[in-house]
């Protein structure tokens, strides 16, 4: 995808703001009593299956499947 970030950020809040940039996840976390790194997570994960991806790469590892 051509993201990339420093060790001292969070891929998560990353692709957070690149794909949603318009959504505060802060503020539905704490309408629906939830944490807004679930939300997210879930997000990205809809939003990556929708584009064709079946899994989530941290450099040559997987560590995420979304299936």
């Amino acid at each position: 995808m051509g993201v990339t970030y420093k060790d001292s950020q969070q891929p998560v809040e990353i692709m957070a703001k690149i794909w949603f940039p318009n959504v505060n996840f802060d503020k539905l976390a704490e309408k629906y009593s939830v944490d807004a790194l679930n939300l997210k997570n879930k997000a990205i994960a809809e939003k990556a299956m929708k584009m064709g991806y079946d899994g989530i790469k941290y450099g040559d590892k997987l560590i995420q499947g979304l299936k």
